[in-house]
């Protein structure tokens, strides 16, 4: 089950996947329960793993650089093909992008089971090869994130909607 397959995404609609919370944090959110989501979000960040020889989803890790380059994937297959990879929400954070609520879901991520979620597709595949092409160091995805319009125009703590993925800039389409 693929949250991205069975959500529409028009306008600024985003799905809140936490399971963790009753409430919904603004209009643009549906809430969706879906547990299959950590799932689906490990087993990207296990294949930026084989593409990039190095490690996602360490102990100790907030996660921070592997939420880059989710996000980039999620947004790029936005925009290649009219839906992400995960249906992730992204909130404007301090330190760039980020899956919304992604203290609650670092835990649920780490003991997720990626072999329970359908797999990848080649499209998929070659979406999150290009990220990894692109940003081939944890610190050429930081700083690439920190220098997108995207998240340095809005308010922190807001969502980034899919349909700015229209205006990356340190991307290539």
């Amino acid at each position: 089950f693929r949250i991205a397959e069975h959500a529409s995404y028009t306008g600024a609609e985003t799905v809140l996947v936490t399971g963790q919370t009753d409430e919904v944090c603004n209009s643009q959110i549906k809430r969706v329960d879906v547990q299959s989501a950590e799932d689906m979000y490990k087993a990207v960040m296990k294949e930026f793993e084989k593409e990039l020889g190095f490690g996602f989803l360490e102990e100790g890790d907030m996660i921070l650089f592997d939420a880059k380059y989710l996000w980039y994937a999620d947004m790029l297959g936005f925009l290649l093909n009219g839906q992400s990879l995960t249906g992730a929400p992204y909130a404007v954070l301090p330190h760039g992008p980020q899956l919304n609520n992604y203290k609650e879901l670092i835990d649920l991520i780490r003991e997720a089971d990626e072999t329970a979620t359908e797999p990848l597709s080649a499209e998929e595949k070659k979406i999150i090869l290009r990220v990894a092409l692109t940003f081939p160091t944890k610190q050429s995805v930081i700083d690439a994130a920190h220098r997108e319009k995207v998240w340095k125009n809005k308010t922190f703590g807001s969502l980034i909607p899919y349909s700015d993925s229209a205006n990356l800039t340190e991307i290539k389409v």
